[in-house]
């Protein structure tokens, strides 16, 4: 005896459940990348503005004709805080004998913007004053 056999064009029902897990799976590690890009992004633009802020006030105090040691801090609105230090410097190289033209200082910028370490960001320079401007 033969059986006629017809077959039905279409998928099984365990090919379709297949097919909506590998999707499922799929689509949930798009969405985790998604969201991974998303906070790497506003890390890295909290860090560029906090890195121009940093660079402004590093201006703002090396572009006053008069600098004095000491530290001093502030805020630039409700999120980023800034603290700075200047201190006289010496290169490793500096002969203590030699009277140079120029006196070396030290001035580091800090720009925090939370509460953790990694939301900080500190700059510093050499900055050379010429011994006709103390």
């Amino acid at each position: 005896m033969i059986r006629s056999r017809r077959y039905a064009g279409g998928f099984t029902l365990i090919e379709v459940l297949v097919a909506f897990i590998v999707l499922a799976m799929s689509l949930g590690v798009i969405m985790n990348i998604f969201s991974l890009s998303m906070r790497t992004t506003a890390t890295a633009e909290s860090k560029q503005y906090a890195l121009l802020l940093a660079e402004s006030k590093m201006d703002e105090l090396t572009g006053e004709p008069e600098v004095s040691a000491g530290r001093s801090s502030g805020e630039f609105d409700d999120t980023y805080r800034w603290k700075a230090r200047i201190e006289p410097w010496e290169f490793p190289d500096q002969d203590p004998v030699t009277v140079y033209p120029f006196t070396p200082y030290l001035v580091e910028v800090t720009v925090q913007w939370g509460e953790s370490e990694a939301q900080e960001l500190m700059i510093s320079a050499i900055h050379l004053v010429s011994e006709d401007e103390l």
